[in-house]
Order: structure tokens, then sequence, then C-alpha cells
């Protein structure tokens, strides 16, 4: 067993070492358990964590206990895209791309196709992608 981190294993600004180590992709991807992609990060320099914004409500009952709410905005899903948007004078894709940028690169794709689960760390929430199923956190 062992852990494999493209901007660690890979020497960075190297296209000869990049040629050599995405040859191995398949199999490295193929044959790993879990792949953790920071889909919110838009390169390597991006960070896993993010701060989780809530919005907190608090209030009285009819019996005059208080009580706090938190909860969040709506968020966009990858499997509304192309179906919804939340403001029609936006444009889809840019609001896709600043959500997950991660998920422009063709080499990221490829990295999903062959990977059997995959735990996305997004701006808002943990997203996990198998071949069985999509769920979100």
């Amino acid at each position: 067993r062992y852990i494999w981190i493209d901007s660690l294993c890979i020497v960075q600004d190297d296209e000869e070492d990049w040629r050599r180590e995405s040859a191995k992709n398949s199999t490295t991807y193929l044959d790993s358990y879990l792949t953790l992609a920071v889909t919110k990060s838009k390169n390597c320099t991006g960070g896993l964590f993010s701060r989780y914004s809530h919005r907190k409500f608090c209030g009285v009952d009819l019996k005059g206990w208080p009580f706090t709410l938190y909860c969040r905005q709506k968020l966009l899903h990858w499997e509304l895209r192309n179906k919804i948007c939340s403001d029609p004078d936006e444009d889809e894709d840019e609001l896709y791309d600043s959500h997950f940028p991660l998920l422009r690169s063709a080499y990221v794709y490829q990295e999903r196709l062959l990977s059997p689960r995959v735990l996305h760390f997004g701006a808002e929430e943990l997203l996990w992608e198998c071949m069985e199923e999509t769920r979100c956190k």
C-alpha cells in the first residue's frame, strides 16, 4: 500500500517526468482504493480544506423556548449541470468553473474515470463518487 500525491510524486514543471509518470496513470488510478480530489482548487496550491460558511438564526418558538437554526446557501451540484442555473443572467459554465475548477482538466477527467472511488473536496461540501452513485454531504 502507498499514497500517491500527483503534486509531490510528479516533479512540477518537468515535462519529461510528467510524460513518464502519466503513462503509468492507468494502473495508478485503476488499482487505487480511493482517490482524493481537491475539486474546489484551480491548481496544486489550493489546499484541501475550506472554511465552512453558514448562517445562524436565533428565535423563540410558540412556547417561548429559544432555538438556533444553522443553514447554508443552496449549493450547485454536478448532476444539475446543464439543467438548472441559480441565476439566469449568469453564465452557467462560469458558475460551474468557479465551484469546481479542477474538473476542467482532461487529465483529471481520466483520473475520475479510472478511479473506483473518488472523494471530492468542494468549497462547501464533500462529494462521494463511485461506480454506483454520487452523494454529497
